[in-house]
């Protein structure tokens, strides 16, 4: 969507309600800022009973999201490391879900290049 509309967007979470909601960079930035941002369309909720998971370095921002430039490619929040192609064995990615009544969570990873999710796992704990 950001590469076709050549604009950048951001997709920010709500840990706490397991929201997700679509902001335009409208200031120029290239930062998300909720003040100066536009919201577009409709904020979604997680299906009920899934919600974010686990202390990656994005949910331990105030206000996580991830960044899409004009060209389609995902950016991180300065200060957050891509924990993408790590170690499959340790505990880690980009964004953990989990759903409740289940022992498992999905562990999802991105590329940057793309903005495309490159690896789902699922593993039990």
């Amino acid at each position: 969507f950001a590469a076709t509309e050549r604009q950048m967007y951001f997709l920010v979470f709500d840990k706490e309600k397991s929201f997700i909601s679509t902001y335009e960079d409208s200031d120029g930035n290239n930062e998300f800022n909720k003040a100066e941002d536009k919201k577009i369309g409709e904020t979604v909720a997680l299906s009920k009973g899934v919600s974010f998971s686990g202390n990656t370095p994005l949910f331990e921002l105030e206000e996580p999201y991830i960044g899409f430039r004009a060209n389609g490619s995902l950016f991180l929040p300065e200060g957050v490391s891509d924990l993408s192609l790590k170690d499959p064995e340790e505990e880690n990615a980009d964004i953990i879900i989990e759903q409740s009544n289940s022992k498992g969570k999905m562990y999802l990873d991105f590329t940057v290049t793309t903005g495309r999710i490159i690896k789902a796992v699922y593993r039990e704990e």
